[in-house]
């Protein structure tokens, strides 16, 4: 049997959270979408559990997300992190790639890349790594 995904999304909106966990469950791959609404509740559920990806907002209600996805890459370098914003502002964009974002998506018209890239990835297991790719989606 195929290992399957664990994801955390990382994001204080439960219209957003609701709707992308609904349309990430026709992902076969999935085994668990886990939410957190602030960022220490991520990263305390980051201790306890692995997740193959973190799809994580810009603004959230108890820090930076850039500080956060630092954060992340500097602890658990070969997780894949998708920045999911509303803020497609470009300065943004550039500092969430010089972050370890491995991919950005904005709202409004990424929800069916979301799904393409999480079905395209391959869950992790013994014999499997991460490379280390940035894939920046404008």
């Amino acid at each position: 049997m195929a290992q399957q995904l664990n994801i955390l999304q990382v994001d204080n909106s439960i219209a957003t959270n609701l709707y992308r966990k609904i349309m990430l469950l026709t992902v076969a791959a999935i085994k668990q979408i886990e939410v957190a609404n602030t960022i220490l509740a991520a990263k305390e559920k980051m201790k306890h559990q692995q997740f193959d990806f973190i799809i994580l907002d810009s603004f959230m209600p108890d820090g930076s997300s850039i500080c956060f996805l630092s954060w992340i890459k500097r602890n658990y370098p070969l997780l894949v992190v998708i920045l999911f914003t509303n803020d497609s502002d470009s300065c943004f964009k550039k500092n969430a790639e010089q972050s370890g974002a491995d991919y950005f998506l904005d709202k409004s018209t990424g929800f069916e890349m979301l799904i393409q890239i999480i079905k395209k990835h391959k869950p992790r297991n013994k014999n499997y790594s991460y490379a280390k790719v940035k894939h920046i989606i404008h």
